[in-house]
């Protein structure tokens, strides 16, 4: 079974030295969901500072398999004091996108 590293950046990178043993790309991509879903909470002060959060999959031979990056666009017309959730819209690309306006 191919190996596939999953490294994420949102400002700092994070590499996977490690790896996991996967059948193949449709499952390195439900991973990629998976790591996208886990780290990102955890890093929500770098993302909204940020406003990107990539998640790179690359197999044992460092060939790119897979980028699922998620953006976060602050409306420059609204006070920096809201919280970020009510001045965003967030985009999705590796996946099907989905707007989000308001809390």
């Amino acid at each position: 079974m191919p190996r596939y590293h999953f490294h994420a950046a949102d400002g700092s990178q994070f590499r996977d030295e490690e790896g996991e043993e996967l059948p193949g790309v449709a499952e390195a991509r439900a991973v990629a969901l998976d790591v996208l879903t886990e780290i990102l909470p955890s890093r929500a002060d770098d993302f909204w500072r940020e406003g990107v959060f990539t998640v790179s999959v690359k197999e044992g031979t460092g060939r790119l398999v897979v980028v699922l990056t998620t953006t976060a666009t602050v409306d420059p017309g609204r006070s920096a004091q809201e919280p970020p959730g009510s001045q965003a819209v967030v985009t999705n690309s590796g996946s099907a996108g989905r707007r989000r306006t308001g809390r």
